[in-house]
């Protein structure tokens, strides 16, 4: 079977805006320091909508801040997710037992998958 290279997401596939990602604007948003010295936060590149969950020391989270040259947004007050919303680290800590920082609402639809 031949490798074939994947077209751009606006090379005519109808679903790229064209506008592209900046791939130098990175984006950081803290959602928890912990007791043990660990910070929690959102990582993105190009858009802060799209991110990834991390953990780090408090020590190398700074040398990550500053070497990846982040913008650090503040979480949104006016947002209220909460009905959605379940974090990877949610999940974490209701396997083990303990109580989540998010709770879904139970007057929520529920599918199966």
């Amino acid at each position: 079977m031949a490798q074939q290279d994947c077209p751009a997401p606006d090379a005519g596939t109808g679903t790229g805006t064209g506008t592209g990602i900046d791939a130098n604007a990175k984006f950081v948003r803290v959602t928890e320091v912990r007791p043990d010295g660990f910070v929690a936060f959102d990582f993105a590149i190009g858009e802060p909508e799209i991110y990834v969950e991390m953990l780090l020391p408090r020590d190398a989270f700074a040398a990550f801040c500053k070497e990846q040259a982040v913008t650090l947004l503040e979480a949104d007050p006016s947002a209220d997710h909460s009905d959605f919303l379940w974090r990877l680290s949610d999940a974490t800590r209701a396997a083990a037992g303990q109580k989540s920082t998010v709770t879904p609402s139970s007057d929520l639809p529920r599918r199966s998958i």
